[in-house]
C-alpha cells in the first residue's frame, strides 16, 4: 500500500511541474525558446522570429523582403517563462519528429503555397528544432501547431505585428 502511495504523489506532483503550478522550480539558465513564422510564399502576412531566453527576454523581429526588422525586445515573468516551458513537455516536445512537411513525415495531405514555422528550444544542454510546414493538412489540430500558437499568446506577439 506504502508503494502506491509514493507512487501517487510522485506522479501528482510530476503533473504539478508539467502544468507550471510549482513556482519554485528554476527555469534552466541555457534556456533558448524561438518561433520563426512565414506566412506564405509569396511572404504576404505577418512574418516574425521571436525568442524567449531563460531570463525572460523577448526578443521579436518581423521579417519584411525576406530581411529583418528592428527588433523589439521586452521582458516577461519568470512564470510566464515557466509557462512555456511546461508546454513544450506537455507535448513531449522532444519525442516530436524533426519535421512536418510531406507525406513521409505522416502528412495526410499537402497543399502548396502554405507558410510554416520553425520551433527550437534549447534546455539543459539538449537542443530540438521542428521544421513544420501549414501545408501539411495536419496541422490545425498537431501538437507542434498548438505549441506555437500558444508561445504566441504567452509571448503577445501579435501586440507588436503590423
Amino acid at each position: 500500500m506504502r508503494i502506491i502511495v509514493v507512487i501517487a504523489i510522485a506522479l501528482w506532483s510530476c503533473q504539478n511541474i508539467v502544468r507550471g503550478q510549482n513556482p519554485q522550480t528554476p527555469v534552466p539558465t541555457d534556456t533558448v525558446i524561438t518561433l520563426v513564422r512565414i506566412s506564405d510564399a509569396f511572404f504576404l502576412g505577418r512574418d516574425y522570429k521571436v525568442s524567449i531566453t531563460a531570463d525572460g527576454t523577448v526578443v521579436l523581429q518581423q521579417i519584411k523582403d525576406l530581411k529583418l526588422l528592428p527588433s523589439i525586445t521586452t521582458k516577461l515573468p519568470t512564470e510566464k517563462v515557466r509557462e512555456l516551458l511546461a508546454e513544450f513537455e506537455g507535448v513531449n516536445f522532444f519525442s516530436l519528429k524533426d519535421k512536418y512537411v510531406k507525406r513521409e513525415d505522416g502528412c495526410p495531405e499537402e497543399w502548396t503555397d502554405a507558410g510554416g514555422a520553425e520551433v527550437s528550444i534549447t534546455i539543459n544542454k539538449r537542443s530540438k528544432t521542428i521544421h513544420h510546414y501549414y501545408g501539411c493538412k495536419q496541422d490545425q489540430g498537431s501538437l507542434v501547431f498548438q505549441l506555437e500558437k500558444r508561445i504566441d499568446e504567452i509571448v503577445g506577439a501579435q501586440q507588436w505585428l503590423k
